[in-house]
């Protein structure tokens, strides 16, 4: 079977998405660290080249060792760590109402700073509008529409917020 295998060095975060997609098929974030090789970048586990794929690799227990990378207290050469926020609101169906305020208020409340743009897949390369998000949704509904948020450069540096998930359904009979 073949698998999708993304190879990054250690200082390379996955996006929400990634991560998602990752997870929903058969594939592997692989990690590539210089002093302890190869370790899966989701569970830590450390991996072997075998039969043309990266593998989880056995210990003498008969278990597969966790790389020491994945576990120091800094997570890489800049200690920083990856934050991952998910949440979900329900509004009742008017004619007015617009989508993203609670993302918005998220946002202001990690950062001290509105997204600077979003879009229906990466990268996201619109300005962020919450009446845009909010027409989108329509178009799409009853279908849900899962959108990519980011940060600006600012924020990225100051704080790491670079991207960020959400899902936007319009409710059933509107």
């Amino acid at each position: 079977m073949q698998r999708l295998q993304i190879v990054t060095p250690p200082h390379c975060r996955l996006s929400t998405p990634t991560r998602l997609l990752l997870q929903s098929m058969p594939a592997r974030w692989v990690v590539q660290d210089e002093r302890c090789g190869y370790y899966d970048g989701l569970t830590g586990a450390v991996l072997t080249w075998q039969d043309d794929a990266f593998s989880p690799a056995c210990g003498e227990n008969g278990e597969t060792p966790v790389a020491d990378a994945f576990t120091q207290a800094g997570a890489g050469p800049t200690g920083e760590r990856q934050l991952s926020v998910s949440f979900r609101t329900l509004h009742r169906p008017t004619a007015d109402l617009v989508l993203g305020g609670a993302l918005e208020a998220a946002w202001q409340a990690l950062t001290g700073g509105l997204p600077a743009g979003w879009g229906a897949s990466e990268p996201a390369g619109l300005t962020w509008s919450r009446r845009q998000l909010t027409e989108l949704a329509y178009e799409r509904a009853p279908r849900p529409t899962w959108t990519v948020v980011v940060g600006t450069e600012e924020l990225v540096s100051r704080y790491g917020l670079k991207t960020c998930c959400a899902s936007c359904a319009k409710p059933a009979g509107t």
